[in-house]
């Protein structure tokens, strides 16, 4: 079974760069999501708890009730599945720390935090939380004075909920304003990370990997609305991805990292990579669950055991580079991308 993970996780590292990363990086730091929180959710709920504002800072295995539950708060672990997420072993890999900023560490991730929008949910208690990957590189560069470590490792990993927080909206459009409104997500995502990643360099950043935008479509919680669903989010992460790769390339240090690619490669081959269930939460079925053969936690989250591959195929990654043949998996997801137009063009043409 080993062997089958070593095969794919090869097969998943997209190198965009001229120059790979290398491996001896002073630090690790995280600007992300909820796949990447370590702690800083959890910190900044317990707090709210103390205040009395709150009555939990964490969700319960029981909470999730079905394959649409996504989880809005961390789990016991501390992150948002039910063990470490990929940051803690990644970094361990990497003999540097992981531990969130809140918490001392340098992973600034916040679970809900989408690319550049902070929300207004909790103000005036808390504006901007849950804080964008854009507020959290300003929280970095601020507390380094403008003046990244050249020898550390930078990690810009979201667009997950990007995607997520705009798909009713484009769901619900008709087909020509939906082709549109993809559109304008993917340029705004692109833009929002190309910033991102130009204010590290600007700030002294070498080494910075991107991960592009997870096939949302695979997800649990967009299952259970049908193929027509299921397609729509295999649509808008595929022009996303086709948008960043065209604003980060030829960039100097920079790689992308396809989530995209691991994602669909253990979808399609879930028995080669050791699992039972890769469509459904795992959480969601209670005693009848054994995390270790399922993909997804909740309606969205991976696994303890999702996590771990994550973190080997970042190793992999960040320690060598790809077969030309790797590249296959983001055309595939382009051509996807063009089917959904043509679809889109026959239903307007009916």
């Amino acid at each position: 079974m080993k062997s089958h993970a070593y095969r794919w996780m090869a097969a998943v590292s997209l190198l965009w760069a001229a120059g790979a990363a290398h491996a001896g990086y002073s630090a690790l730091y995280v600007f992300g999501d909820s796949l990447s929180d370590t702690g800083n959710d959890g910190a900044v709920l317990q707090g709210l708890v103390n205040q009395g504002y709150l009555g939990s800072a964490t969700t319960l295995p029981s909470d999730v009730t079905g394959n649409g539950y996504v989880a809005q708060k961390p789990f016991a672990s501390g992150a948002f599945t039910n063990g470490p997420a990929w940051v803690t072993p990644f970094a361990a890999g990497l003999g540097v720390g992981g531990q969130a900023s809140l918490l001392g560490g340098t992973n600034y991730a916040y679970g809900g935090a989408e690319t550049s929008h902070d929300s207004t949910e909790l103000c005036p208690l808390l504006c901007g939380y849950p804080y964008s990957l854009a507020t959290q590189k300003d929280m970095y560069l601020d507390a380094v004075n403008h003046t990244a470590d050249a020898s550390a490792l930078y990690v810009v990993a979201g667009g997950g909920n990007n995607a997520r927080n705009a798909f009713a909206g484009i769901a619900t459009a008709d087909p020509l304003a939906q082709l549109d409104m993809i559109s304008s997500l993917a340029a705004a995502y692109a833009q929002d990370v190309g910033a991102i990643v130009d204010d590290l360099q600007a700030a002294g950043a070498k080494d910075i990997v991107v991960w592009d935008t997870p096939n949302i479509g695979l997800t649990p919680s967009i299952g259970i609305y049908g193929t027509d669903a299921q397609a729509l989010g295999l649509a808008m992460a595929s022009a996303m991805n086709s948008a960043l790769s065209a604003r980060l390339s030829g960039e100097a240090g920079v790689s992308i990292f396809s989530v995209f690619g691991l994602l669909s490669t253990v979808a399609e081959n879930a028995g080669a990579n050791g699992f039972t269930n890769v469509t459904d939460a795992c959480a969601a079925v209670g005693d009848a669950c054994d995390p270790a053969q399922y993909l997804f936690w909740d309606g969205v989250h991976p696994t303890a055991r999702g996590h771990e591959m994550l973190a080997q195929a970042m190793l992999d990654h960040v320690q060598a580079v790809p077969e030309p043949g790797t590249y296959a998996l983001m055309l595939g997801g382009l051509a996807a991308l063009a089917a959904f137009s043509r679809r889109r063009a026959r239903q307007l043409g009916a």
